[in-house]
């Protein structure tokens, strides 16, 4: 008979054979998954083709058609004369209904036993032969449904197979030797090889194969491999031209990115201390320097004064700084290169704004702007926050934003907010001495739109690829 079996695919995809698929081993499983080239975060994977290339068949595995159907038809227990002076067994059909033939390869004449049983280990049927050397079949009748063991021995050898039934019936079990040439003997070991058939897609373990990943806005990953027992198979996706796995400053610092709806965004807070041009940002981490600084004086800072914080927090820059002479934008894209690497931009409010909207309606929900009147709007800080650092808040960071509350300094020169916040900065003024940013807090999972950013405080800065 053939025992079918729905596979569930949902972001990792599993390819499960049965428990009896390998006598005495556990379950072969085939866990996929996919992570991001640099930053090692989990990717959704879209789909995967799978190439036997041994047997010369395919399937592939689509999220829009979420399960699969297995049918087995019977198995091999891998044991060899080498592992514990054991032999091989066959069972066919394996998973079974009720009836089972067994088959034997016999070393050497004598009397053997060949019994049956339960996963207790007590016994449920035993008959005793005396046989020649050669192959041998018997036929099995279990009554209860569940696992089984069948072991054949004698003084010197044994060989056996576990055996998984479906069937259930009155009748007591029963061993019953067959004749040879007759029909349930003539399958023979060829017949009786551990095969998986899903859609078409033939598998026998050690089977080599080919398998491609495919996730939006990443290039494909292809890798290839023979499995044997359960494996893990983790894809490596690097994000698609447009959108390079990484980008560096005129410091020499490289940081990773993130493609979130096409755009590609830096995955990290900013850390350079010069322009793109070569030209030097002047420091200032006293509060005397700082609060020195008119609104058009660029300035930069690390939170604290305490360069512990720069390796994951990055500096804060005033207005003037992540602008670079730049005027506000409202455009979309801001088109205003400011304080970014060449090739990037500071994003303007109305990209921050398209982010929010994109995550909003990722996660069941209709957005209405900056009015954050539905519930998707008010979790959009969720899916940007990163996973730690945030003490009770910490986010799921589905898009590799790594969003970390790296806090801000205010216009008076006070540090605020470390472990709390994060603030970033838009290409957009409010007015002469107020600018947009955008931020994210502790106490929700709001994606926040930050109407008191003064030009002449110190937000983080995330640049986007032009």
């Amino acid at each position: 008979m053939k025992k079918k079996i729905q596979v569930f695919f949902a972001g990792i995809f599993i390819l499960l054979i049965s428990q009896a698929a390998i006598a005495q081993k556990d379950n072969l499983t085939l866990n996929f998954s996919a992570e991001h080239i640099i930053t090692s975060g989990f990717i959704a994977l879209d789909s995967l083709y799978i190439e036997n290339t041994t047997a010369g068949c395919d399937t592939t595995l689509y999220d829009a058609s979420p399960h699969i159907m297995f049918s087995f038809l019977g198995i091999d227990n891998l044991l060899t004369s080498a592992v514990n002076n054991q032999h091989k067994l066959y069972a066919f059909p394996n998973p079974l209904v009720s009836d089972v033939t067994i088959e034997a390869e016999v070393p050497e004449n004598g009397v053997y036993n060949i019994a049956v049983y339960n996963p207790l280990g007590q016994l449920e049927k035993l008959i005793s032969k005396e046989l020649k050397t050669g192959k041998h079949s018997f036929h099995i009748s279990l009554s209860q449904s569940g696992i089984h063991h069948c072991i054949l021995s004698n003084k010197n050898y044994s060989a056996s197979v576990k055996l998984l039934n479906f069937g259930n019936k009155q009748s007591a079990n029963t061993i019953n030797y067959n004749k040879p040439n007759s029909q349930d003997a003539a399958y023979s070991s060829a017949n009786l090889k551990n095969t998986l058939f899903a859609d078409g897609f033939e598998f026998t373990p050690g089977d080599m194969l080919q398998i491609v990943a495919y996730a939006f806005n990443y290039l494909n990953d292809t890798l290839s491999t023979a499995p044997i027992q359960t494996s893990d198979i983790i894809f490596s996706m690097e994000p698609v031209s447009g959108c390079p796995s990484e980008v560096h400053d005129f410091d020499g610092n490289i940081y990773s990115t993130t493609n979130i709806n096409g755009q590609c965004w830096m995955a990290e807070n900013l850390k350079t201390t010069h322009f793109s041009d070569g030209t030097e940002i002047p420091v200032a981490a006293s509060y005397s320097i700082w609060t020195s600084l008119t609104i058009n004086d660029p300035g930069y800072c690390y939170y604290g004064n305490d360069s512990s914080n720069i390796a994951n927090y990055g500096f804060l820059y005033n207005w003037a700084a992540a602008m670079n002479g730049d005027t506000s934008s409202t455009a979309n894209p801001s088109e205003t290169n400011g304080i970014c690497p060449t090739g990037w931009h500071l994003p303007g409010d109305v990209e921050w704004d398209e982010l929010g909207e994109y995550i909003a309606n990722a996660h069941g929900g209709m957005t209405n702007g900056y009015s954050f009147t539905s519930d998707a709007w008010k979790k959009v800080g969720k899916h940007l926050k990163s996973t730690t650092g945030w003490g009770s808040g910490n986010g799921t960071d589905d898009y590799f934003f790594n969003g970390l509350s790296g806090g801000y300094r205010a216009y008076s020169g006070t540090y605020t907010d470390i472990d709390v916040s994060s603030n970033w900065w838009a290409a957009t003024e409010f007015n002469s001495t107020l600018a947009w940013g955008w931020g994210l807090e502790d106490s929700s999972h709001k994606f926040l739109h930050l109407t008191l950013g003064y030009k002449s405080g110190g937000y983080s800065v995330r640049c986007i690829k032009d």
